[in-house]
């Protein structure tokens, strides 16, 4: 949760996608480059490609299979 604390404030603590204020309470991390796409493409889980939305939007996400 560390690096999603910080990610968040960094943010100026919003919703990547949305661009809507996000309490931490509320945030998720997600990756940028979804793993999926494998490590040469970039879907590391690495701080750089993190990205901050709200739960609900990261697990909608996460159905879509992206």
């Amino acid at each position: 949760y560390k690096e999603v604390f910080r990610r968040n404030k960094r943010e100026g603590k919003k919703d990547y996608y949305t661009n809507l204020p996000l309490a931490f309470e509320d945030a998720a991390g997600d990756h940028y480059i979804p793993r999926s796409w494998g490590v040469k493409a970039g879907g590391v889980t690495e701080y750089e490609n993190l990205v901050i939305t709200s739960r609900a939007n990261n697990l909608r996400k996460g159905n879509m299979g992206g």
